[in-house]
């Protein structure tokens, strides 16, 4: 009687063991399930990376990218010929260039930039100098001559007219030479001469050469009508005065009238000038 309550009581505790193991396997898987879900759940992205969950679960101590993956050589590229390699097929790809810092450009490209610029940098710079003695001549020189106060304003006059037409003819004479000038720049930078011959009729075309000197010239026409004027004064000082009212009495009827005819051919000369002189 005794042997069977202990062999029951075996039993038992056997399955006591076997229920405790069961439960505790059922509570580790639980428990793992329950921390992966939660790590997704605040990384929804995990999903689209498998191998961003690994790192997240080891603390980024494996990567699943670094392991080893087989190194693929690549072939070498094929050479190229300087035509097909040269991004300058056109003659309006070579104009681009000067809206491009040519201390970041190729060689090759560099050298046809600094070309381009050097011409464009002295067409502004005699425009600049034009523009400056064209307020002098407009303020010293076209205005007195209407109705000079004194003789001595005459002087005045006459060197700011000379000093404008000498500024005109330089800046006549470059802008005929840009052409010449830029061409030999860049065929020194290798540029073949049919492109050269199409890069510089474009660029003259473009940059308002033709214009330029058109006005120019009539510039220097108005400038040559003042410088006349004045002679004509100053031969036939003793023959006006300016009067009180700041105009011209003349004493002798011809002088008057060829006065007033040159007054008359000055300004439509200076109405062939366009944009017209301006002090501003």
């Amino acid at each position: 009687m005794a042997e069977q309550n202990q062999d029951g009581g075996d039993k038992n505790e056997s399955k006591k063991k076997r229920f405790l193991s069961r439960y505790g396997c059922l509570l580790i898987l639980f428990l793992t399930a329950s921390f992966v879900v939660g790590i997704v759940l605040r990384n929804p992205g995990l999903l689209s990376n498998p191998a961003t969950i690994v790192e997240a679960i080891t603390n980024g101590k494996v990567h699943l990218s670094s392991s080893p993956t087989p190194s693929v050589e690549a072939s070498p590229p094929t050479s190229a010929s300087p035509a097909d390699d040269s991004p300058l097929k056109t003659p309006n790809d070579y104009l681009d260039l000067m809206s491009s810092d040519p201390s970041i450009l190729p060689p090759v490209e560099q050298s046809i930039a600094i070309a381009l610029n050097k011409v464009g940098y002295g067409m502004r710079d005699a425009d600049i100098a034009q523009r400056n003695a064209e307020k002098d001549f407009q303020t010293r020189a076209l205005d007195p001559i209407q109705a000079p106060k004194d003789k001595q304003l005459l002087e005045n006059v006459k060197t700011y007219a000379t000093n404008l037409k000498t500024v005109s003819e330089k800046c006549i004479t470059y802008y005929k030479g840009i052409e010449a000038l830029l061409g030999a720049d860049l065929k020194a930078a290798g540029t073949q001469d049919e492109m050269v011959t199409k890069v510089t009729t474009l660029f003259v075309q473009r940059s308002g050469v033709v214009s330029g000197i058109t006005r120019s010239e009539a510039v220097v026409k108005a400038s040559d009508d003042i410088l006349t004027i004045v002679d004509q004064l100053q031969k036939n000082h003793s023959k006006w005065k300016c009067g009180d009212d700041g105009k011209l009495v003349f004493f002798d009827r011809e002088v008057m009238n060829k006065f007033n005819a040159l007054i008359q051919m000055l300004n439509t000369d200076l109405h062939a000038v366009q944009p017209p002189i301006t002090a501003s």
